[in-house]
Formats: structure tokens, C-alpha cells, sequence
């Protein structure tokens, strides 16, 4: 799976398939729902399968797995704004170290020949009730 980002234009994740092979149909369906269940946010009726032996119609649907989130003290920024958003949505469980502490975007600036300094620019909103920017993500207690 990849994340493809162009500078302008759309965004998408890129799931490469060409190995889920259907010679096994318990592993197919199975590795389907599987895939297909971090893709929405309910679990939809993927499809039905009608088997001709004993014309048995069977249901397939996303699966209702638990996602979790793996954090570690270096987790930061981009990575760490996933691990928030996962865990305010209520749809994953940080399990882990607390995040570095990177919410805000920073700009460096130079203070001398051997110093920098990160300042921020803004900073995150985000929209659930919680408060948001300077918090780290952090695993259970």
C-alpha cells in the first residue's frame, strides 16, 4: 500500500492487489473484508456469494476489527497528527510510548551562526470537542 501525493491535484492511496489470488475462497473473501475494512468508516455489505452446491447464498461484509495505532517517542508530525486524528474519531486505540510533541508547523529560524530555532507558524484545529495543538498522543495509561 502506498500514499501518492501529487503537489497539485489529488490525493490517494494506492493499494497494490495483484496478489491476492482467488484459488482459495475463504482466504479471498476473507483477505477482501480484511482490506476492504479500513476503508470505511461503517461496515458495508460488500456482496453476496451464491454457491451452486446446496444453493447456499452467503453475505460478506467488512469485518468489525479494532484498529490500533503503534506509537513510539520519535512518532512526530505528520505521523503523530494521524495517531490524533485515529484516536479523536474513536476509531483506533494508540497503544505505545507517547508522541514527540510535533503538532504545530514550525519555521526555523537562524539565532546565530550555531543555533536555530523552530517557531511556529499555525497550528492544528482540530474538530472534535477535544482540545487540540499542544497535547501528545499517548498510548493507555
Amino acid at each position: 500500500m502506498r500514499l501518492r501525493r501529487e503537489k497539485t491535484g489529488p490525493q490517494w492511496i494506492e493499494l497494490q492487489v495483484a496478489n491476492i489470488s482467488g484459488e482459495d475462497l475463504q482466504d479471498r473473501v476473507v483477505t477482501t473484508a480484511f482490506i476492504s475494512t479500513y476503508l470505511f468508516s461503517e461496515p458495508p455489505h460488500l456482496n453476496d456469494l451464491w454457491e451452486r452446491n446446496g444453493e447456499s447464498t452467503h453475505q460478506y461484509w467488512t469485518l468489525a476489527k479494532p484498529a490500533y495505532v503503534q506509537t513510539h517517542k520519535q512518532t512526530f508530525s505528520g505521523a503523530e497528527e494521524f495517531s490524533y486524528n485515529l484516536k479523536n474519531l474513536k476509531r483506533a486505540t494508540i497503544i505505545g510510548e507517547t508522541t514527540g510533541g510535533g503538532a504545530h508547523p514550525i519555521s526555523g529560524h537562524r539565532i546565530d551562526d550555531h543555533f536555530m530555532i523552530g517557531v511556529p507558524f499555525a497550528r492544528t484545529i482540530n474538530p472534535s470537542p477535544q482540545p487540540t495543538g499542544k497535547e501528545r498522543v499517548s498510548g493507555p495509561p
